[in-house]
């Protein structure tokens, strides 16, 4: 069955919407336990069946923001924002499993204020402090359920889609909100994919670096012939650029024959470039230190005549870092 829109279904059911529909299955499948934490039975009717083993989207978009929270379910029902869904099963079991008798929110409160004591000492110092600067809803107010993905927190068919499908998109990052701000930087972005690649930071470089590679060659070509090589060619060259860079056997990237002996009579390797556009160069420089391993990476801008000139600048700027060096 369509996964999205049993998820809107699974929506309706979870604000418990006064619909036909959602009301009688409510009354039938939910009359002891809370729809976030029944289980399914054997008997079952086909739908709910579905419903229940399709109850995972709506929890990975969705968030319960509480008041007293005696309809939270504590153990299954996210209420914590920053944490997706995965992270705030794993942090429920790893805590709460010693409490059995912590059903709902409202017992980790005293009436509309958490119990400071007891969220400390499930949770710890700094998580729980955390934890009890969550702001709670007046009592005269229900508890809502948000949608996280969308920005009016309500859930729609489209972005539960795209919330679904993220494990085939990738991840989305957002790169003008990055470079929209004075702290935000290409190098902040690059370390951040590093950091939640799950492999090794050479490996990670080393895919980055075909990835800029194979974007740059696209940009060119576009710029010169007016149009890209098809999908499946730039994911070819993708694979084949990596391919030749990584060795998958040993775990380390692959040395040419005629970069083995470059460290040998030389400390330093440069590699510059220079780009130009109407009186303006960007130039780029990166120095390698053979002996002690490490690299520098420089970039500028400056008004510059022509390209020729322009590359001349970014070796010079290249000879002035080696010099300083020494």
């Amino acid at each position: 069955m369509n996964r999205t829109l049993l998820a809107k279904l699974n929506w309706s059911l979870a604000n418990e919407d006064r619909k036909p529909l959602v009301i009688g299955l409510l009354k039938k499948y939910c009359r002891r336990d809370s729809f976030w934490a029944v289980n399914q039975k054997s008997l079952d009717f086909f739908l709910w069946k579905n419903l229940i083993e399709n109850g995972s989207l709506l929890c990975k978009g969705s968030c319960t923001l509480v008041n007293r929270g005696d309809k939270v379910v504590v153990k299954h029902q996210p209420w914590i924002l920053w944490l997706n869904y995965s992270e705030f099963m794993d942090l429920m079991s790893r805590h709460l499993n010693l409490f059995p008798h912590l059903n709902s929110v409202a017992n980790l409160s005293l009436g509309n204020w958490w119990n400071e004591g007891l969220v400390i000492s499930i949770f710890g110092g700094n998580l729980g402090r955390r934890i009890l600067e969550i702001p709670k809803l007046p009592t005269s107010t229900s508890n809502k359920i948000i949608w996280k993905p969308k920005k009016n927190a309500v859930f729609s068919v489209k972005s539960a889609y795209v919330e679904d499908k993220k494990s085939c998109f990738g991840v989305k990052v957002d790169l003008g909100s990055e470079f929209g701000t004075r702290r935000g930087s290409l190098h902040q972005v690059i370390e951040n994919w590093i950091s939640n690649s799950g492999t090794s930071r050479s490996k990670a470089l080393v895919y980055i670096g075909c990835v800029l590679t194979v974007i740059l060659q696209q940009r060119n070509t576009l710029r010169i012939y007016g149009k890209t090589d098809p999908f499946f060619t730039i994911v070819h060259k993708l694979k084949s650029y990596f391919g030749e860079l990584w060795d998958p056997l040993e775990e380390q990237v692959r040395i040419s024959p005629l970069l083995q002996n470059v460290g040998t009579p030389y400390r330093f390797v440069t590699m510059t470039d220079a780009s130009w556009s109407d009186g303006v160069a960007g130039l780029g420089v990166v120095l390698i230190d053979t002996v002690t391993s490490k690299w520098f990476l420089s970039s500028s801008k400056s008004k510059s005549g022509s390209i020729l000139e322009a590359e001349t600048v970014a070796i010079l700027t290249a000879l002035q870092r080696a010099s300083q060096c020494y």
